[in-house]
């Protein structure tokens, strides 16, 4: 339920990505039991997403898979309602793109009632509704889930609400970022040239050379990234060396042949 609080009327939308989602009817595939390990997957990734009220329909995978996978990944940018985008992890640094439709019926609400723009909305003005909800991001937004007085879904993001009200801001996350090389022949990443660096709080951690030693910089006192301090922080080290190494996933497939990127 929403605290008993008040929103604009321009706000009511962004305020729906944000809600949580009512305890339901749980989950399906088409009507019955999840039949096979990926739509199992896919469900479940899903459910993991949209949180435990959603009632999911996976219709039809394109193209079809039936081999062996690790595990699979929703694109950070699906909505909900459409074809979906996924990634599956078939091997070391192997997968394979499918696109599966995906329906989604669950608890969220509307305006009660039509409201003209920039009116102060109270919860009363506001209705629950059960039903398909299309063109919605499956992660929820934790700003936004925080204003609206629900519990945010896990995931990398954070609310910015204490910065907002003039708070101290929790900065506890790790930010990643790597390349690799390209190989225009084969048209295609050089899996043995990784970089990779991460940020957590003042801490700075760079590998600048593929399979080199991890290096360390104080950005608070360091912004220029001058001194590696690496061998006097072997504690900071380790942990940062093991936080870089959950953050890095598999690449996906990302070419068609040409160098035109996969959605």
């Amino acid at each position: 339920m929403l605290r008993k609080s008040f929103y604009t009327a321009g706000a009511i939308g962004a305020i729906v990505l944000g809600l949580g989602l009512a305890p339901g009817a749980g989950i399906r595939a088409q009507g019955v039991a999840v039949p096979d390990p990926l739509r199992r997957a896919l469900v479940s990734a899903v459910m993991e997403r949209m949180g435990p009220g959603a009632e999911v329909v996976v219709g039809v995978i394109n193209p079809s898979w039936s081999g062996p996978f690790t595990r699979l990944a929703i694109d950070p940018s699906a909505r909900i309602g459409g074809p979906v985008g996924i990634t599956i992890f078939t091997g070391q640094a192997a997968s394979v793109r499918v696109s599966a439709d995906v329906k989604i019926v669950t608890d969220y609400v509307v305006a009660g009632r039509p409201v003209a723009g920039g009116k102060v909305l109270a919860e009363a003005d506001l209705k629950a509704v059960r039903g398909a909800v299309a063109q919605v991001p499956f992660r929820r937004l934790p700003t936004l889930a925080e204003v609206a007085g629900t519990q945010p879904l896990k995931g990398d993001g954070i609310s910015i609400v204490p910065t907002l009200l003039g708070k101290a801001q929790n900065r506890e996350r790790l930010l990643y970022w790597e390349q690799y090389q390209f190989n225009r022949q084969k048209n295609d990443l050089v899996l043995d040239t990784l970089t990779f660096a991460g940020r957590y709080g003042d801490w700075k951690a760079v590998q600048s050379k593929p399979k080199g030693e991890l290096e360390l910089y104080n950005l608070k006192s360091d912004p220029g990234e001058k001194n590696n301090v690496a061998a006097t922080n072997p504690d900071i080290v380790r942990k940062l060396s093991a936080m870089l190494t959950t953050a890095h996933q598999p690449p996906r497939t990302h070419s068609t042949g040409s160098f035109d990127f996969v959605e």
